[in-house]
């Protein structure tokens, strides 16, 4: 923390520094300029400090109660807030995007889908003599998902013959 002192008028006045009453050490300052009435305490320095002006005329203090980085406990807790929202703000996206990336597309679920043909057969009769049976194909989509184990017997019909008269 850097400090000033200073006085208007008055001829060669002389500056002292006390902290709780007692001269500030080396241990204290950090640097000291007597030139301009300026010091540096170290980081750690705190309790009452007073700079003390006098000259051939008049005495006169001013008294400053210092404190080491008291903010920095409310610096911290808002710190660490920012840090928590930033984390759930991180999983909120993640879980969000996994999400997304689970659910087909439409393209994934048009592939998704068996085909099985369809055949349905028609007799037309060309002549008398002549018979020609016509065999029209069709496809029929179904979804692959469930999967159900293996018809048996007659459970499941993938084709059905009609005749047409």
């Amino acid at each position: 923390m850097r400090v000033s002192c200073s006085s208007e008028g008055g001829d060669s006045p002389q500056y002292s520094w006390t902290l709780d009453g007692r001269t500030l050490t080396d241990a204290e300052l950090l640097s000291v300029n007597n030139e301009t009435n300026i010091i540096t305490l170290k980081q750690h320095v705190s309790g009452r400090l007073v700079c003390s002006v006098r000259n051939n005329v008049s005495d006169v203090s001013k008294e400053e109660r210092i404190s080491t980085c008291g903010n920095l406990p409310l610096i911290g807790g808002v710190l660490s807030a920012l840090v928590i929202f930033l984390v759930v703000g991180v999983a909120v996206i993640c879980a969000w995007r996994k999400k997304q990336n689970s659910k087909p597309t439409k393209k994934e679920e048009e592939d998704d889908q068996e085909v099985f043909p369809d055949a349905k057969f028609v007799k037309r009769p060309a002549n008398q003599a002549e018979k020609k049976v016509a065999v029209e194909h069709r496809q029929i989509k179904s979804a692959k998902r469930p999967r159900r184990p293996e018809p048996t017997g007659t459970d499941c019909v993938y084709a059905n013959v009609h005749k047409v008269r």
